[in-house]
C-alpha cells in the first residue's frame, strides 16, 4: 500500500489566520492579493509581539470549513493508501508558546472534522522532507521534494507559478479535491 502524505493548511482547510491579522490590525487584507507565504509579514515588526500575544487567546481554526469535497475524498483515499496528515506548526521566537497552542488546535481540528483518520496518522513536523512518501499533496513546492508523485494544491502564494516550471520539477498542479481524486485513480 502506497504512503500518501497530505498537508493540512491550504490543502484540507484555510485557517482563520488572515482574518486574525485583519482583526488585530483593523485592516481588510485579502488572501488572493498576497504573494508571500508568510502572512505574518503583513504585520510590522513593532506590532508582531502584540499580535502573537493576541493569538494566544484567539483560535487559528475554530470552525473553519474543510475545503470543498475534502471530507469525502479523504474518506476514499484513507481506504486505499497509508494516509498521513503531515502538517507544520507555527514557531515564533517572541512567543514560543504559540507553537503549543497551534499544535493543539491542529490536533483538535483534525480529530473533530476528520474523525475517520486516526491520530496515529497525524505527523506534526517542520521539515516534511525528512519523510519519504510515494505521493504528497502540499501547497509548498519545497515540501514535495522527497516524494515520488508530487501534487501542488493551488493557493494564494503559488498561483502565479507557471505550470511549465512545475512540470520541470515533476510537479502536477491540482485545484480541487475532485481533481486530486481523478489524478490518483489507479495509483494505489
Amino acid at each position: 500500500m502506497k504512503r500518501l502524505m497530505i498537508d493540512m493548511d491550504n490543502c484540507i482547510t484555510d485557517a482563520y489566520f488572515m482574518e486574525r491579522i485583519n482583526e488585530y490590525l483593523n485592516t481588510n487584507y485579502k488572501l488572493n492579493d498576497q504573494k508571500d507565504f508568510y502572512l505574518q509579514n503583513l504585520i510590522s515588526k513593532e506590532k508582531k509581539g502584540g499580535f502573537w500575544n493576541y493569538m494566544t487567546t484567539h483560535t487559528f481554526y475554530g470552525d473553519c470549513p474543510l475545503l470543498k469535497d475534502c471530507y469525502e475524498t479523504l474518506k476514499i483515499l484513507n481506504q486505499k493508501y497509508k494516509l498521513y496528515i503531515a502538517t507544520a506548526y507555527l514557531y515564533e521566537e517572541s512567543n514560543p508558546d504559540i507553537s503549543g497552542i497551534n499544535l493543539k488546535e491542529k490536533y483538535d481540528y483534525l480529530k473533530k472534522y476528520l474523525p475517520f483518520i486516526s491520530p496515529k496518522q497525524y505527523i506534526f513536523i517542520s521539515d516534511k522532507n525528512l519523510i519519504h512518501s510515494d505521493i504528497a499533496i502540499d501547497d509548498r513546492i519545497c515540501n514535495l521534494e522527497n516524494s515520488d508523485k508530487k501534487l501542488l494544491m493551488t493557493a494564494w502564494h503559488n498561483k502565479d507559478i507557471d505550470d511549465k516550471e512545475l512540470e520541470k520539477k515533476g510537479i502536477k498542479r491540482v485545484n480541487t479535491w475532485m481533481e486530486i481524486l481523478k489524478e490518483l485513480e489507479g495509483e494505489e
